[in-house]
Parts: C-alpha cells; structure tokens; sequence
C-alpha cells in the first residue's frame, strides 16, 4: 500500500503544473563593428554574437530577423500593414528611398552555415546549424553585414537627409522560449520581442556627429568632455532659430566611439551634427547615480531646454513607484519619427515633434518608462501589447496626477482653462474613459489582450493603452493602493532581465494578494465584456440600509459602494466581490443622501447612468436633464438635450433659418432623434428634416443594427405644364446594417432606368437621397453639380443605363507630393438595356480630379474617354468641353448626424 501511495503521488508531482521546469531563457550576446558612410546613407558592418543555448531541447536552426529588409519591397510585411491603415508611402516609394540588408554570410564556429529567407517574409531568415546545439552549449555565429538606410518617411530605422535613427538594423535571433519560437516580421502596429545579453558596439563616424545610444561609451573621456562643453554652451543660449535646421558639412575626420551594455535585448543610435546637448548626472535614493542626456536641434528647442526636469522626474517616479533603474544613463532624443510620437529602446528614447510642452514631458516620462516595461520586463510586445503599453500608460497616468493634478486638460493641451465641453473638468483618466465610451458604444471595441495584429489601428491606442490603463487602476482600487505598491515591486524585483508572460503576472498577483483575479484577467483583459452594474432599489430594514445590486454585465467585477451625505462626504464605503444576478448589500442605517456604485472612470461601467440612487428625490435614480450647445463631454448623472442654430441655402428655397434639436453626441445611444426645421423666406414655408433610430447591438455576425425613420421636405423646380413650383416631402423607413464595414442598401423606381453608369445629378435622385444646389439642373454651374453612385463615372452622359445589370470598376491614384491632385480612372459594362443604340456597350474614361476636405468638395477633368461617349457628344451642336467637367458637393457628408452614423474603425 505504501508503494502504491508512493506511485499515485510520484504522478500527481510530476504533471502537475507545480512541478513544471525551472523557468529558463536563452543568452545572447553581441560584437559589432559598424560605419556610417553619411553620403550613401549605408552601414558597412560586421556581427559576432555568442549564442547560449539555456533551454531542455537540441536546436537545429535558429532564426534570425533581418529587419532593413522591412523597407526592401511593396510585398513585405510592414508595407502590407502600411497599405492597410491607408498609408502609401512605402509601396509609392522609389528605390532611393527604399532599404535594406545585404552581403550577408552566416558562420558557426568558422564554419558557413546554410540558411534561407523565410518563405512569406524576407526580413525573417532561417540559419541552419551544422550540428545539433545542445542544451547548456554555445555557439559563435558571424556574418558581415550593409544596410541601406531607409528615408524616415516610413517607420523607425532611417534617415532624414544627415539626421540618422538606427534602430532595428542589425541580423537578430528570435526568441526561442518554453513556447518554441518568435520569429516575426517588422511591423509599425505591433512592437517586439529580442533576447537578453550583452552588447560591445563600435561605431564609426564623421567626427562632427553627436551620438546618442544604448550602453555606457568605452574610454570615451575626450568626447565625454566634448558633450559636457556642448552642454554647457547650450544651457546659455537664450533664443533658438527654428527655421535654422541646414546640416553643417561633414567632418573628413571620423572618430570610433565603443558603447558596453549587459542585461539589455535591443541597441540602438541616433547621430546628428546639429544637435544641442544638455547633461546632468542625478543619484536615486539607492545611490545610484544616473547621467541625464537630451539632444536636440532648433526645432522646438525652447521647449527641450526643460527635458532634462522631465527625464529626473521620470526616472525617479518610476524608480519610486516600479523599482530602481540599473543602467547608468537616460537619454531623450529628437529625430524624425513615422511610427508614433516617441519610441523606446533600453537607456535611450527617440522623441518626433510634439508642439506643446505638456505633451513633449509625457511623450518623454512615457518613453522613458518603457525601460521598465518591455527594458527590464521583457515583455513579449507583439503577442501581448497589453503587458508594456497598458501597464505603461497606467503608470503614466500616476505621473500625470502626481505631478499635474491641478491642471485640466483644457490647460495641459490647450494652454487655456476654457469650459467648453467642460474641459476644464476632465482629467486624463477622463479621456481614456470616454475614448474607450465612444468606441464600444458602436460596438467597435476589442479586448485589451489580444496579438498586436489583431487590432484596427484606432482600437490599438484605445484598447491597448488607454482601456489596459483603467483596468490596472481598477485592480489597484481594489487590492488598495498600498497593497497594490507592495504586489507591483515584488513582480519587478522577481521578473526583471526575464520575459514573465500574462499568466504569470496573474499568478503572481493572486499568489501575493490571497484573491481571483479571473475577473481581471479573464473579464476585463482577455474578453470586450463590459462591467455594467446598476442599483435595483434601497429600502431600509430594521438598522440596517439593503441596496439591490443587479449584474447587467457578464464580468463579475468588484463592486465599489460609496454612500456619502448632502454635502457629499462618505459616510460608508465597501467593496463587494463580484458576482451574477442580483445580490442584497446590507449598509449601516444612516442619512445617505446619494448611494453610489462603481462611481468613478477606473470602474468603466458600461452604463454609469444607472449607478447611483438619491434618496430624498421623488424620481431617485433619474438624472438632470441639461440644454446644451452642440454637444459636451457627458457626466454619469446627467442627460442631455442638444441644440444650434442652423442656416441653409438653395437654387429654389433661397435662404433659410431654423434650429436644431438633438440627442447624438459622440456616443452613440440606443435611441438617438434629430428636428431641423428651417423657414425659407422666400417661399414662405417650413422645410428641413427629422429622424428617429434606434440602435441594437450583436456580438457575432452583423455589429449593431439601426432601425427607424426619416424625413425632409424642400421646394424645386420642375417642368411640369403649369408652371408652379412643387415640393417634396420624403418619410422613409430606413434600415442600415453594418458587416465589418460594408453597407447593404437597396431601392429603385418603376419609371426610371434603377442604374446610371454616370453619376446621378438632381434629376436622377429620384429617392431624393442626396442635397443640390440645383435640383432641377436648368443652367450655370451649379447644374454640374453631382452625386458619385451606381457606375461611378463622372463623364455626364444618357449612356450606360440599365434595368437589368452594370458592371463598373472606379480607380483613383494619387501623385506624389500634391495631395489634391489624382488621377481617375473608370470602366464599366452594361448588360441588358433597351434604352438605345449607345447602351450596350464596354465604356471607359479617364482624367485628373482635385479634391478638398476629406472628399467633401471635388473637381473632375475627364481627358480620355471611349467613342461610344464621343458618339453622344458629337449629337450635340453646341458642345464644349466644359459640359464635360463636373463636381461633387457631398453636403451630406457635412451632415453630422449622418457623418456619425458612417463613423467606422
């Protein structure tokens, strides 16, 4: 029996999770020799890195990312990412401005090593080991290796002219993990993973350059003394010349400058001629002391000249609040940059321009943070965005309210206490809050813990900064802000120099607080649920105060209860674990006047409306109604009514004026209504528009659904016998679903051809859909006004009609360096027509179009066009060409309320 229980505890020890293997991690450290030649824009480098292999297994290959090759073609990884998000720039770009990795020859132990790119991306390479690397042993590889430069018009790694970003530029090994490996491609949305070790980097240059970079520089006393000169100097400059930003010619010296650093994953350098320099050394309360560095050119150098404030503040609020920075020098840069306002490698941050003082401190304190949060906990930033930014930009926020909590948004980004939209209200948890508000409100949103790639590019702000950051405010909330202190150090010190993963920050945190945390993990990182508590009824029983809490939600969340008096004082104040359906909370009897849950920005409840309950009101969950101005930033308490003047003007009303009033605000409401009546003076009569919608809400399938009705009414012009003028009045219902951004729509009329290849003008919009000037089109230039439907051309012609079917394809390009200016093409087929001997044939046009505010106002110039239009104008004795140049109004774009309801992520 004894050996029996011997047996049955033997497997229960060894599977179980408990008994899994020490956690390890692979070394690799690095040599590299590296040139600038600053007229071909190139380095000319080689690499000896020392590869330990820490893990259980034999490797036979390792991967290696080659990143310049990122910038190689329009096939890549990154510029598929760009194409995405909108962003032509790479896949435009010529040669000269292209870049990319070459010459390289991998060698293990002296020894060519086989290797290929990887089938899908040429910036991953698989290098194949001529023997087995087993597990405890080393192995030197080495490669040279010349980078084309890249412009810095694209991402990170680049140069603008003589001001060089080298940053992921280097033959780098993927992560090889308990999971196996990480091999990735560059990308812009979606940052990185690299393995510990050791850097020793030459850097060899035109002597007049400032350089900045990771490590600590090797007997560099002389340009040591050289920097604190240049410091020095800059520190009694009283007025910079913004427009003085020419490059200096290059020195025929160079000079070699070697940077040493351990425990660090990445290296990167940044070298200017123009650069002012400001040094400081600092010492934490460990005593340890820290070398402050800033380095900058004219441009918004008045506000850099503080930069060295915001660098100290940083790095002790972190140190204070995270743990204590090793390494011996924080140093900011600006440079141009395409991938964000800032970007972070270990000991040095580049900054782009900021515009504001405000926004250049927190661009720096949040960069500078991430020497915690993806330096010293290296976090895998691809798989799990969340663990760096988010956690990053919860603390951020705690160095915002340290160091500017008297200060409204209105006066940190505006520079002015205004109550517009009650900015002077606001702090930045607001602003998380509501961005995250508006965007599940469409159903739009994503959870915070998903892959990088995963995101749309907004949702990747909203949901992975700001979101991330209310959770962890919110778990701090609950274990107590001390607790929370002693749990957050405590991973520090036991994961730092290692990459923990999700589940073991969570383990972490369960295991030192003694509590689930599933509703953290699980609930609010892992899922888009949302936490929606509301407050059934409070009745009083006995001594006691019973407040009825119901979960709308599907997270079981914490509860926070705040029962304050008149004058707003807590009189008691509980937390209650999270749990489903209804739950009674007993509260001591007292004179509560408000019973609060979840009242604050942290908690992101869903629906705070319905969190609070005034006991001494006749209607005591109601919330005040207000009239305001266009629109506001909204309060938990409060329901608002919406109005504005409004002018209006056509061919046939003239003139008119009226109001509106309205519900629709940035967020969008289950039921959301608009009046607009407008009195034309001339006809003496009520015009304008009305909508009612109501909004519903699918998680699988269709996003949401918006049901309901409109109407307007306008007087036109027609020929119709009498000579009077009529009126329109349209009442639709109107049905609108989204499918991941595709629109279905339908109609058509018994009278007229359902389908135009031209675009349709007044006369065509039979449905009364869109708003012209002309509606009748009887002459001047307002009568080229149009509508881009159905086929799409603008080419006004009677051809191409159909009741049947048309086939059309609508191309547009833009040309370099003129954004208004592009080029259109159009062709389209007609099937089934019996409207005359022009219909039933292919078409096509082509020209040059001019376009202004976002595609609101548009100008077309057809140069080229099939005979079959050439057929039709010849038909008309008195054509010109300028009959043929039309343009597009979309007033309806201007439409706010329509413009929301198209607002798309």
């Amino acid at each position: 029996m004894k050996t029996l229980y011997i047996i049955i505890i033997s497997i229960i020890v060894t599977y179980s999770p408990l008994a899994a293997q020490d956690y390890w991690q692979q070394e690799v450290d690095y040599k590299i020799n590296v040139a600038l030649n600053d007229s071909l824009h190139t380095l000319d480098a080689d690499i000896e890195i020392v590869y330990t292999n820490n893990s259980p297994d034999e490797l036979s290959f390792i991967y290696f990312h080659l990143w310049p090759n990122a910038y190689k073609t329009e096939t890549t990884a990154l510029c598929e990412q760009m194409l995405m998000q909108g962003n032509t720039d790479l896949y435009m770009a010529t040669e000269e401005e292209r870049g990319n990795i070459s010459e390289i020859d991998f060698k293990g132990d002296n020894k060519t090593l086989k290797w290929e790119f990887d089938p899908e991306n040429i910036d991953i390479a698989k290098v194949f080991l001529n023997k087995p690397l087993k597990s405890g042993d080393k192995i030197t590889i080495t490669t040279p290796f010349k980078v084309k430069i890249p412009s810095s018009d694209f991402s990170r790694l680049g140069h603008s002219k003589q001001s060089y970003q080298i940053t992921q530029w280097y033959p780098k090994p993927a992560v090889y993990d308990a999971k196996g490996w990480h091999q990735m491609p560059y990308l812009n949305t979606g940052e990185f993973y690299s393995e510990y070790g050791t850097y020793d980097v030459a850097i060899t240059l035109p002597k007049n350059y400032i350089l900045g970079a990771t490590g600590d520089m090797v007997n560099g006393e002389k340009e040591n003394q050289w920097l604190d000169s240049i410091s020095e100097q800059t520190k009694l400059i009283e007025s910079f010349d913004d427009d003085d930003l020419d490059f200096p010619a290059s020195s025929k010296e160079t000079k070699t400058l070697v940077f040493h650093q351990e425990k660090v994953h990445d290296f990167a350098w940044f070298a200017d001629k123009r650069y002012h320099v400001l040094r400081e050394e600092i010492e934490l309360e460990n005593g340890h002391k820290v070398l402050m560095q800033a380095m900058f050119t004219n441009q918004e150098a008045d506000i850099w000249m503080q930069s060295l404030k915001y660098l100290e503040q940083a790095t002790r609020f972190y140190s204070d609040f995270v743990g204590n920075y090793p390494y011996n020098h924080v140093t900011a840069v600006q440079g141009a940059l395409s991938a964000g306002a800032g970007m972070e490698y270990p000991n040095i941050t580049i900054i782009g321009i900021s515009g504001d003082k405000y926004i250049l401190e927190e661009t720096i304190m949040h960069e500078v943070g991430h020497n915690w949060f993806y330096g010293l906990l290296g976090f895998n930033e691809r798989e799990h965005p969340w663990m760096d930014e988010g956690i990053n930009s919860f603390v951020q926020n705690m160095y915002m309210a340290k160091y500017h909590s008297d200060l409204a948004i209105s006066e940190l980004y505006f520079g002015s206490n205004t109550d517009i939209m009650r900015l002077n209200e606001i702090d930045e948890m607001y602003i998380n809050y509501i961005s995250n508000r508006v965007i599940a409100s469409y159903n739009l949103d994503q959870a915070c813990g998903l892959h990088s790639a995963k995101y749309t590019e907004a949702n990747y702000g909203v949901s992975v900064y700001q979101k991330t950051s209310m959770v962890m405010d919110y778990l701090q909330l609950y274990l107590g802000k001390e607790e929370f202190s002693r749990i957050f150090k405590g991973f520090y010190e036991q994961w730092k120099y290692k990459h923990p993963q999700p589940d073991d920050f969570v383990a972490y945190f369960e295991k030192e607080s003694g509590k689930d945390l599933s509703w953290f993990i699980d609930g609010l990182i892992n899922s888009k649920d949302r936490v929606d508590y509301k407050i059934s009824s409070v009745d009083t029983q006995g001594d006691s105060t019973i407040v009825t809490i119901k979960n709308k939600g599907k997270i079981y969340a914490p509860v926070y209860i705040n029962a304050v008096d008149d004058g707003g004082v807590s009189i008691t104040k509980k937390w209650v674990d999270g749990f489903d359906g209804k739950k009674q909370i007993a509260l001591p009897k007292g004179e509560y006047h408000n019973i609060k849950i979840n009242s604050g920005y942290s908690f992101m409840d869903y629906n705070p409306g319905n969190n609070h309950y005034q006991k001494d009101k006749l209607l005591p969950k109601s919330k005040k109604l207000k009239f305001k101005f266009i629109t506001t930033l909204p309060k938990a308490d409060e329901q608002y009514i919406y109005y504005t003047p409004v002018l209006g003007w056509n061919n046939y009303n003239k003139f008119m004026l009226g109001f509106a009033i309205f519900n629709h605000s940035l967020m969008e409401k289950k039921w959301e209504y608009e009046l607009m009546p407008l009195y034309s003076f001339k006809q003496q009569t009520i015009n304008g528009s009305f909508g009612l919608h109501r909004n519903l809400y699918f998680h699988k399938g269709v996003q949401r659904l918006s049901i309901g009705v409109v109407g307007k009414k306008y007087e036109y012009n027609t020929y119709n016998g009498d000579g009077k003028d009529l009126s329109y009045l349209k009442i639709s219902p109107e049905i609108t679903a989204y499918f991941a951004g595709k629109l279905f729509d339908g109609g058509s009329s018994g009278f007229s051809p359902p389908f135009y290849m031209s675009s349709i003008g007044g006369k065509q919009d039979y449905m009364y859909d869109y708003t012209y000037l002309d509606r009748s089109q009887q002459g001047g230039a307002i009568a080229h006004q149009m509508t881009p439907t159905d086929g799409g051309f603008y080419l006004p012609s009677a051809i191409g009609r159909s009741r049947n079917m048309i086939l059309a394809a609508n191309l547009r390009t833009p040309i370099p360096f003129i954004n208004v200016v592009k080029l259109y093409g159009n062709l389209g087929y007609t099937f089934g027509n019996k409207y005359g001997r022009y219909d039933n044939k292919a078409m096509a046009e082509a020209g040059v179009l001019l376009t202004f505010f976002n595609r609101t106002f548009e100008v077309y110039f057809p140069l080229l066009w099939t005979q079959n239009f050439q057929d039709v104008m010849d038909l008309r004795p008195d054509y010109k060409y300028s009959d043929n140049i039309r343009f597009t109004l979309r007033m309806d774009l201007m439409d706010p309320f329509k413009y929301k309801k198209e607002f798309n992520l």
